[in-house]
Parts: structure tokens; sequence; C-alpha cells
């Protein structure tokens, strides 16, 4: 038992090394994406105009970093749904291995892909601020707040683990596709059913609500990474489960 433990240990290790060095197209799609977030951030993310009494006219415009993550949780997303497809699957054939060390090595490539974008995300919002201050000039521009390298540490933690998040679901709505080409037309079809009439659904109203309370309103950064670990972990597990009799070159 402890030389076959060993072995998939060895062989999951072999997979993670791999797809870091096979998936840098990953990475760099990410930059892209967050290079294009910050140029549509560039114009402010929402713009106030007005006049005083005395006539002065003035614009206001809002920068942060919120777009760049918003497009990090779509890159993400996509690259948990990617790493399942066949082409994916088929490099693990290289390896002697089985669903089970395909897919930890999988969670484990997921997960490193998660913390390098939540803390570029994180950054990236940064470095658009302070483009925008030398752009600008300081005297025109007010700072909400000064952060504190521990706000960079919580936020970039934070970010990455919505990112692990995401990221699990990803690789279960993945799964199911690859596992019944049936899911390819009904889960874009219940996505785009709760998106348009999800303000006359009460169930949907009841899921946004379960997920703005659980994980978006937590305020403690602790409590909030247990939570994540848990319902990512449970996805996983869900994931795993499903395919655990599905040959690796199916």
């Amino acid at each position: 038992m402890y030389l076959t433990e060993t072995r998939s240990f060895d062989v999951i290790k072999a997979q993670y090394r791999y797809k870091l060095k096979a998936y840098m197209g990953s990475f760099t799609s990410l930059i892209l994406v967050q290079l294009l977030a910050m140029l549509f951030s560039i114009g402010g993310s929402s713009q106030m105009g007005g006049s005083s009494s005395t006539g002065i006219s003035y614009d206001i415009s809002v920068y942060s970093g919120n777009l760049v993550l918003a497009f990090t949780f779509m890159w993400i997303f996509i690259t948990a749904i990617t790493v399942t497809t066949k082409p994916y699957r088929y490099d693990d054939f290289a390896f002697i291995s089985n669903r089970q060390t395909s897919n930890l090595s999988n969670i484990l490539f997921l997960v490193t892909a998660s913390f390098i974008g939540g803390a570029s995300a994180v950054l990236s919002g940064y470095l658009l601020k302070v483009i925008m201050l030398f752009y600008y000039g300081s005297e025109n521009i007010i700072q909400s707040y000064n952060s504190t390298p521990f706000d960079v540490i919580g936020g970039i933690v934070g970010a990455s683990f919505y990112l692990i998040l995401i990221g699990s679901l990803g690789y279960l709505v993945g799964m199911l596709t690859q596992l019944h080409s049936l899911f390819k037309w009904v889960l874009p079809a219940l996505f785009l059913g709760f998106l348009f009439l999800g303000d006359r659904i009460n169930g949907f109203e009841g899921v946004i609500e379960f997920i703005n309370r659980v994980f978006v309103s937590e305020e403690m950064l602790l409590v909030f990474i247990l939570k994540v670990i848990l319902f990512s972990g449970c996805l996983f597990l869900v994931t795993m489960w499903m395919t655990n009799r599905m040959e690796v070159r199916k």
C-alpha cells in the first residue's frame, strides 16, 4: 500500500509539473484578458457630471480594478472547462495514470492558476490607479483610501479563493459536458434562462441570495476561506465521483 501511494503521488506531481509547462498558453491568455480589461477601465467605471450654483462644471471618473477581476473570473471558468476537453485529457495518456490522478493534477493546476490570476488581478487594479495618477496628475486625483500591505495581501487572498470557487464550478460544468453531449445544450440554455428570466423565478432569486449571504457578504476573511474550501472541495469531489469510472482516453 505504501509503494502504491508513493507512485500515485509521483504521478500526480509529474502531471502537475507537466501541465504547468504545457498549459502556459492559459497564462498568456490571462495577461491578454487583463490588459484588455485595463484598457476598458481607462475610461472610468462610472462618470458623473453637473454644475454648482456658481456655474462651475465638473466631471468625475471612478477607476478601480473591478473590471479586471470580472474578466479574470471569466478566464478561470473557461480555463477550468478547457482542461476537461479531450485534447487536454489525452495528454494524461503519456503517464501511467488513472482518472483520480488526472483529476487531482487538474485541481492542483487550477488552484495554482487561481492564485496567479488573483494576484495579477489585484495588482493590475493598483497599476491602473498608478497610470491614472501619472496621466492626470496628483492634484486632480482623489484617493478613496490608502492601502496597506495587509490590504493588498488580503485582496489577493480573497480574489484567489473566489477564483478557486469559480474554477471548481467550471471544472464540474466541463466534466458534465464531457460525460454527455446533452449537457452542452442544457447548461447554456439554463444559464440564458436564468439570465433573462431570473427576476421572475423565485428559486433563482433564492440562489442569488444564498451566494450573497454565504460568500459575498462574509466580512471575516478566514471564515470566507473555510467556506470556499468546503464548497469547492464538495464540487471537486462530486466531479471526481462522476468521472471515477471514466477512462483517461475516453
